[in-house]
C-alpha cells in the first residue's frame, strides 16, 4: 500500500511497516508521537514517503493471547490457525 493509505491505518491505532524492514521492526502512534517499535522517534525519509510497500504489522500471535480490535471487541486465540 502506499504510505497514504498506511498513514490512515496508523492514526486508526494499527502498526505499520515497510516490507523491506525487519520482521520485527514496526511504527506506532503513541499518544501524539509516531514512535518504532523500540520507542524512539520516528523519521519518515522521502524514499518511504514515496516507496508503495507499505503493509500493516501482523505480531505472531500464541494461543491464549488476548487481543483488542479499534472498536473495542476483545477476544482470546483459541487456535494457531
Amino acid at each position: 500500500m502506499r504510505f497514504s493509505e498506511a498513514i490512515g491505518h496508523l492514526l486508526n491505532g494499527e502498526y505499520i511497516r515497510r516490507s523491506e524492514w525487519r520482521k520485527d521492526f514496526y511504527i506506532k502512534k503513541l499518544e501524539d508521537e509516531i514512535v518504532d517499535s523500540d520507542g524512539s522517534a520516528e523519521v519518515f525519509y522521502s524514499k518511504d514517503i514515496i516507496a508503495n510497500d507499505w503493509e500493516i504489522h501482523q505480531p505472531k500471535l500464541d494461543v491464549g493471547t488476548v487481543i483488542q480490535y479499534n472498536d473495542g471487541i476483545i477476544g482470546i486465540v483459541l487456535d494457531p490457525c
